[in-house]
């Protein structure tokens, strides 16, 4: 995806603005998108999580580097509320204007089954594993920790 971009806006100056989530949250809700549950005593920590792991191919660190381009984040969870506050003013309006409608892109979450949140040394290990991928390595040094 970030190479189509790249390739696609030569000579155009582009802001990118990317929504960042908690790592252990993120990857428990792409769990639940696939279906799958995470298992906190797996011996396998890394394969275990990248099992769960969807679109992480969609960001990329040579991002930072591409001439014209400015690569911000925010906190995903103002994505709907004080982000669209802070933006919509800075961008210009699309020639036909709709209403926004929300359309649920995952199963809702049973948190209390996610054995993750009572595993603190297994969540800090996931977490580290996470961080080593450019999408987590970014939101962590973007927002910090």
């Amino acid at each position: 995806f970030w190479q189509n971009l790249t390739e696609s806006f030569v000579n155009i100056p582009i802001e990118l603005h990317v929504p960042c989530r908690d790592p252990i949250d993120h990857l428990m809700s792409q769990c639940n998108n696939s279906g799958r549950q995470f298992n906190c005593s797996s011996i396998d920590l890394l394969a275990e999580t990248k099992s769960c792991l969807a679109g992480m191919n969609r960001f990329n660190n040579t991002l930072l580097t591409v001439e014209n381009m400015s690569v911000k984040c925010y906190a995903y969870e103002l994505q709907f509320t004080d982000y669209m506050n802070y933006i919509t003013p800075k961008l210009q309006l699309k020639r036909i204007q709709s209403d926004y409608a929300h359309r649920d892109s995952n199963f809702p979450r049973n948190r209390a089954e996610e054995c993750i949140w009572e595993e603190t040394q297994t969540m800090e290990k996931v977490k580290e594993l996470l961080t080593t991928m450019d999408y987590y390595s970014f939101c962590d040094a973007c927002i910090g920790s």
